[in-house]
């Protein structure tokens, strides 16, 4: 019975605790005691009628102002050419005719006023029944630049007039053809214009059609800024040293002059230039997409190398990197090195001025299709790679609210980028896209010296590495990686020979549309190159169901891709296409193995000398690819090309702190590191882990020139964590939080005072002597351990002179600093990885990993680092931030969000939700959320008070103390501090209801998802207390500001509240108040008089 009624109790107890509802563990924020809104500060409001008055209209005012005039009525200059290819004759009757052409407005295209019209005329043409003619060479009616706006587009057409030529009387007229410019604009380069008869009524027959090639191209004038470049040396050729200057060659314009920019010196092996030059080009988008960027490595006065790279994609993709190239006779030398950069391109329409708003326009851009655009700048002169993208199947789900992907296919192949029309709501796109991609050559004497030819254009062409198709879902931005697939183009050699064309779609276009069985010469498409209608022989890779790998979303089915692609011209015969050298990654396995078998007796002794050290400590050493191969962590390590904005580390910090943070399961669970990714994956996704954010935030770091080292440890409770560690000025070492955006400052943790040079070696080894350290300490761990308590107490003192124990200068005041983190397993950089073999704490070891053997253990010796550095990235760019619309479009739907947030929370308690929408209250949420934004980047090592005294920091000094420094920090807290008193000092004037107090809480997301912002919500203590409010007539308000940053990331700010009505006995305890202090100030003004008079 004991029994039994034992387990009946542990039932009842099971059946209990599953029952209970499960509490929310609270934030740490939350835990400091959020104050609850009856406990906060209430400031009366100043109620104003004539004041709220004023700041409306100026509300209202700023908006319009923001929104601006209508872009659809702003003068523009456009590129336009018309040429008549060809005529059609739907009739019965034999043509001989000619054409009369007039462009102007719809308005002035009446009979009446075209008598005395200028026109201009073509040939005359024979053009038999029911056939088509296509002329022997286009007849250029117009090529000009153009002045007008998107609705004078709209209401000017050009009108073609087809004359019979007679013999014996007047000639003419069979019909006219019209379309207006903005309709040319829309469609494609290759156009038909039908032709209607005068005579007949408005649903007669056509009776001819018009063949024509029209391009109306907007033109632009870009700036193109180059910054953050970088060139690394290929290690096998040694000259990892010295001075080297890069110079960027440009053109200004299509067939124009070269601009060229000569960097300033930088001495390696980490060569950077953060500023490469600025560059202007006129002209229209595709026309700079088909240029070129040359960039010249300079070694003193002599040419290293060359790079060629594409701006096919600078726009969409401003990240250039190209390999770098010399002709030489020893071709082991070919190669020099990669260069790298970002290319920051900001486009003007040609005759607007600079700040004019030009988006959201009445009338949208004309845009005619992209691929017949570039079909008319292909040159005939050039070889091209030509990529034919069919289509995909099984791509996985990017959009969970709607179950489907919008998907675009992006294609890499030697520097040039280019990318594909969007199709929406689908997992099987299917996009039948032609991509044209330049074979640039580094030097034309490739082609025309034989011993070049046959020595070094294999080697050029498998310099240009893989083609690179990938697959992305669009929203707004780039933001889901759906997968990739690389082609080695050696695999052409094995497929068969087909005819093909360049311009084969256009080719297809036009005979698919001759149904009247015309001649032989309605195969070639009307108004291309004859030399790019031209067909030839090619060998051609069918590329059908090639899986797609890399992305982290699942998919129900395999992801795939179909593909064709081919060069056009093809290669001479005999020319065989060399096979990419396959990275079989970095072999140090010798490196692996000895690193595994020293951390377990390390760590067994450790813990035998001090048994109270974090436990179950992991020295890691390598990382797991997508595809499964190990590499060792210092290959994650990547310098990046990071824009003008990013030039300082502190927006550096913040900009990583504002990259969405997402750990897997098992590291959430377990508290393990689990996986790492590589800098590149990491800007793809915008998210990543708390190490994830540790490598990127090292890799900026390292892109500004600084030591940064990341850093593998343990915080409170045995957790692992990651941080990076930068080796400052006088021998400082700064701790970075990627999570909070903290910084620590230690002081004197390694030699870093310039002026020791090559003697800091020799510094070590007499700071090792002169501590006299037990070095058989793992020895005497076995005796350790068999001591009881009281000895273990009285042999206190041998503690001191182990090599892992603190060192005790680093104990003492003033060198001593408070970190959140509780030991340091691991430190790497993208050169080496050393293991911690001194004390466990942080701030208790010396950080001269490269001179200081006793402490640190490098993975790999000084033979094997070629290993690590081989085949790794000179540097990955940073891409751009959103544009303005996007942004508005983002803020628009995310307050959309929140509301529909509030009223779901609100609806499953029985409560209504009312919104409130006005304009000056909107206003000053956003002017105070934008204080949040630029008080979160001002420098806290240096902050100052309202009266500019300096707040002494609670940690170290700061080590960056330069007195240009310190002051620039002064005059930014200077310029806070005075805006927040304006603002501050504003907020008593805000619309408020009489008897209702207006409060609210405010937000930081790093993150633009909405799922995400919405658990973010529903986790958010203060806020709770808002959608709990039990009464109906509460006026919420809601408020979203998205601050853009490079690569697309965000820092979100919201701000919920709303004005709540006071209770009968509030309402009556406030105007006592009021009516108390109204008789102080009453007695105190009468007692000042009386006194006065007296």
């Amino acid at each position: 019975g004991g029994e039994g009624g034992g387990s009946g109790g542990k039932g009842q107890h099971e059946k209990a605790k599953r029952t209970r509802p499960k509490v929310r563990e609270p934030q740490p924020w939350e835990e400091e005691g959020f104050p609850a809104m009856e406990q906060r500060r209430v400031e009366v409001a100043k109620v104003d009628p004539a004041k709220l008055a004023e700041m409306r209209k100026t509300a209202k005012k700023k908006l319009q102002e923001s929104k601006g005039v209508d872009p659809a009525v702003l003068t523009r200059t456009w590129e336009f050419s018309l040429a008549i290819t060809g005529v059609e004759n739907t009739t019965d009757q034999d043509w001989d005719i000619f054409l009369a052409v007039k462009m102007g407005s719809i308005a002035d295209h009446r009979i009446s006023s075209r008598m005395h019209s200028k026109f201009s005329f073509t040939k005359s043409y024979d053009v038999k029944s029911r056939q088509k003619k296509q002329f022997k060479s286009m007849e250029t009616i117009y090529s000009l630049q153009w002045q007008g706006s998107y609705k004078e587009l709209q209401q000017t057409e050009v009108v073609v007039d087809v004359w019979m030529v007679s013999q014996t009387n007047f000639n003419g007229i069979i019909g006219t053809a019209r379309k207006t410019l903005y309709d040319m604009g829309s469609d494609s380069v290759f156009q038909t214009m039908m032709i209607k008869p005068n005579q007949a009524g408005r649903n007669a027959f056509d009776v001819g059609i018009v063949f024509i090639n029209a391009v109306v191209s907007e033109l632009f004038q870009f700036t193109i800024v180059a910054s953050n470049w970088q060139f690394q040396p290929r290690p096998e050729l040694g000259h990892q040293t010295g001075i080297r200057k890069l110079r960027l060659e440009m053109p200004t314009r299509h067939n124009g002059p070269v601009d060229t920019f000569t960097s300033s010196d930088a001495a390696g092996p980490q060569y950077c230039w953060p500023k490469a030059g600025q560059f202007i080009y006129e002209g229209t988008r595709v026309g700079l997409g088909s240029e070129a960027l040359f960039i010249s490595v300079m070694d003193g006065g002599k040419l290293q190398g060359r790079a060629v790279l594409g701006l096919g994609g600078a726009g969409d993709y401003p990240i250039a990197m190209g390999t770098v190239k010399q002709l030489s006779q020893n071709t082991a030398a070919y190669v020099q090195g990669r260069v790298a950069g970002s290319l920051q391109v900001m486009a003007r329409s040609k005759a607007l001025k600079e700040n004019t708003h030009d988006e959201d326009s009445s009338v949208p851009p004309p845009e005619q299709p992209p691929d017949s655009l570039i079909l008319s700048h292909l040159s005939p002169s050039l070889q091209y790679l030509v990529v034919e993208i069919l289509g995909a199947q099984g791509l996985p789900v990017a959009d969970a609210d709607y179950g489907s992907t919008n998907a675009f296919c992006r294609v890499k192949y030697d520097g040039n980028v280019q990318r594909s029309p969007v199709v929406t709501g689908s997992l099987s796109p299917s996009w039948n896209h032609a991509f044209y991609l330049p074979v640039r050559l580094t030097d034309k004497a490739l082609m025309t010296d034989q011993n070049h030819y046959k020595r070094l254009l294999p080697l050029e062409m498998q310099s240009k590495g893989t083609l690179q198709i990938e697959v992305w879902h669009w929203d707004s931005v780039p933001t889901e990686f759906l997968g990739s697939f690389d082609l080695d183009l050696h695999s052409l050699l094995h497929c068969r020979e087909q005819e093909k064309a360049l311009c084969e779609k256009a080719t297809r276009t036009a005979a698919n549309s001759d149904t009247t069985g015309g001649t032989a010469e309605s195969s070639v498409a009307m108004g291309v190159h004859p030399a790019l209608s031209r067909k030839h022989s090619t060998k051609v890779y069918e590329g059908r169901r090639e899986q797609l790998g890399g992305s982290w979303l699942q998919s129900a089915t395999r992801a795939t891709v179909n593909f064709d692609c081919y060069f056009l011209p093809d290669f001479p015969q005999g020319f065989k296409f060399p096979k990419q050298e396959t990275e079989e990654g970095c072999k140090v396995e010798e490196s692996y193995k000895r690193w595994d078998r020293e951390w377990p007796e390390f760590s067994e002794a450790y813990a035998a000398w001090f048994p109270d050290s974090p436990a179950g400590r992991r020295f890691l050493s390598k990382y797991s690819e997508a595809g499964g191969a190990e590499e060792p962590l210092p290959r994650l390590i990547v310098p990046l090309a990071l824009p003008a904005s990013l030039a300082e580390p502190l927006r550096v910090q913040h900009w990583v702190r504002c990259t969405e943070f997402f750990a897997p399961p098992r590291q959430r669970s377990v508290g393990q590191i689990s996986n790492w990714q590589k800098p590149e994956d990491i800007l793809a996704l915008r998210r990543g882990s708390v190490q994830d954010h540790a490598v990127l935030l090292c890799c900026a770091l390292l892109g500004l020139g600084k030591q940064a080292y990341v850093c593998k440890g343990t915080v409170q409770g045995g957790r692992e964590h990651a941080w990076v560690m930068t080796r400052e000025q006088m021998g400082a070492v700064t701790l970075w939080e990627t999570t909070t955006g903290g910084k620590f400052h230690l002081p004197g943790r390694w030699l870093g005072d310039p002026r020791h040079g090559d003697a800091s070696r020799k510094k070590v080894e007499d700071r090792w002597t002169v501590r006299q350290a037990n070095m058989k300490w793992k020895e005497q761990a076995e005796q350790r351990r068999s001591l009881t308590r009281s000895e273990l107490i009285s042999a206190m003192d041998e503690l001191t002179r182990l090599p892992i124990s603190p060192w005790q200068e680093l104990c003492k005041e003033g060198a001593v600093a408070a970190i959140p983190y509780e030991s340091v397993e691991i430190v790497f950089n993208g050169l080496q990885l050393w293991g911690n073999r001194g004390n466990h704490h942080p701030g208790c070891v010396y950080y001269d990993m490269e001179d200081d053997p006793y402490s640190w253990l490098p993975l790999v010796h000084e033979a094997e680092l070629k290993a690590i550095r081989s085949g790794s990235t000179a540097a990955v760019p940073v891409g751009p931030a959103m544009s303005k619309h996007t942004l508005e479009e983002l803020q628009t739907i995310i307050e959309t969000e929140l509301k529909e947030c509030v009223s779901f929370m609100r609806v499953r308690r029985g409560q209504e939700s009312i919104f409130e929408d006005d304009e000056v209250l909107q206003e000053t949420l956003e002017g105070y959320l934008g204080m949040l934004e630029r008080e979160s980047q001002l420098e806290s090592d240096w902050c100052f008070d309202r009266e500019g005294k300096q707040v002494k920091p609670w940690g170290a000094p700061s080590p960056l103390n330069s007195f240009t420094y310190v002051q620039r920090c002064r005059g930014e807290w200077a310029r806070y501090w005075k805006d927040r008193t304006d603002m501050e000092a504003a907020r008593c004037l805000l619309p408020v209801k009489e008897n209702h107090v207006l409060s609210g809480v405010p937000l930081h997301i790093s993150s633009t998802d909405l799922k995400e912002i919405r658990r973010n919500l529903m986790a958010c203590g203060p806020l709770q207390e808002y959608f709990n409010l039990a009464m109906d007539d509460v006026l919420f308000f809601v408020c979203a500001k998205v601050f853009p940053m490079p690569s697309s990331v965000n820092s979100v700010w919201i701000f919920l509240g709303a004005e709540v009505p006071l209770s009968p006995e509030k309402v009556l305890e406030l105007a006592s108040w009021e009516m108390s202090q109204a008789t102080q100030q009453q007695m105190m003004e009468e007692e000042q008089w009386d006194g006065g008079k007296r």
